[in-house]
Parts: structure tokens; C-alpha cells; sequence
């Protein structure tokens, strides 16, 4: 009995670790990199306007969005897309 479930729990470390070794295709092409860069790019601001991490409205339930708010969540946008822009399309190429 022992053995049977030493047996069963080894194969499925054997599963496991054949599944996680298996290499991984993403972002192969041009258009699989665009579409991650644009949907950080536009994803990140609208979760940053939508729920407000962080604490920055303090719970108040009559705080409107301020403009520099969503500037600032614009901003952080376009920084997260030049960022990523330059990794995959002049870093990764180069060194990966």
C-alpha cells in the first residue's frame, strides 16, 4: 500500500517537472509583442482609474477623480510603454 502511493506520488513529480520543462512560445513575433506592449500600456491606467490602489482616495466615498490624477495615470502609461517597447524590440533581440 505504501508503495503504491510512493509510486503514485512519483509520477506525478515526474508530470510536474516534464510539464514545467517544456520551453515556453510567447511573444515569438512582432504581433504578439505589440499586442502585450498595447494592453500593459492601456490595462495599467484604467486599473489605476477604475480601483485606486494605494490608498489614494482614502475611502472617501464623495472623492471625485482629479485631473492630475489621471495625468499622472496616463504618464505612468506611456512610461510603461516606451519601457517596454525598448525591451522587447531593442534588448531582447540582442541578449536573448
Amino acid at each position: 500500500m505504501l508503495n503504491l502511493i510512493f509510486h503514485r506520488m512519483n509520477n506525478i513529480v515526474e508530470n510536474i517537472i516534464r510539464f514545467w520543462s517544456k520551453p515556453v512560445f510567447f511573444l515569438r513575433n512582432k504581433k504578439e509583442k505589440w499586442g502585450l506592449i498595447i494592453f500593459l500600456a492601456l490595462y495599467i491606467p484604467l486599473f489605476l482609474l477604475v480601483f485606486q490602489p494605494f490608498g489614494v482616495n482614502n475611502y472617501d466615498p464623495t472623492h471625485a477623480i482629479r485631473m492630475e490624477f489621471v495625468i499622472a495615470a496616463i504618464a505612468f502609461g506611456i512610461v510603461n510603454f516606451i519601457t517596454l517597447f525598448i525591451f522587447e524590440f531593442a534588448i531582447t533581440p540582442y541578449f536573448f
